[in-house]
């Protein structure tokens, strides 16, 4: 008897551990989903997922300079940023960066701000990109 009630403790706080799983899922689809890839894995990344849009947040001249194929450029440092992003759509996947890391780190809390679903931060920026030899459009 004895064990059998430790048997039914063990079996309910297996259900209360799925269940709260269950719930902290829920909660992170209702939120949207952020994460951060590094460089290195960034192209491989993009290539699995082709309908992530590319976004650099990089002064116009920095992106004229050198880019990832297909990448967007809205300027973070630009007057109408955050109405710039207000238009995309907030549905699509984006994989995010700029040279370094830091304007793409902040731009990633107003998309969060925002209610962008899913944004995937290349860590390291543009800078990583280069130096993982990954191809760059000029």
């Amino acid at each position: 008897m004895k064990y059998g009630l430790v048997l039914v403790a063990l079996l309910m706080a297996g259900c209360s551990n799925a269940s709260d799983d269950a719930v902290a899922n829920a909660q992170e689809q209702a939120i949207g989903q952020y994460d951060n890839i590094d460089a290195a894995n960034a192209q491989d990344f993009i290539i699995a997922h082709p309908d992530a849009i590319v976004m650099d947040v990089r002064r116009p001249d920095e992106f004229s300079e050198g880019h990832v194929a297909g990448a967007i450029n809205i300027d973070y440092h630009g007057d109408d940023f955050r109405d710039q992003l207000a238009k995309l759509d907030k549905d699509a996947h984006y994989v995010l960066h700029c040279k370094s890391g830091n304007r793409s780190g902040k731009s990633v809390e107003i998309m969060k701000e925002l209610g962008f679903q899913r944004v995937t931060h290349m860590d390291g920026g543009f800078d990583a990109w280069k130096a993982a030899e990954l191809p760059v459009i000029q």
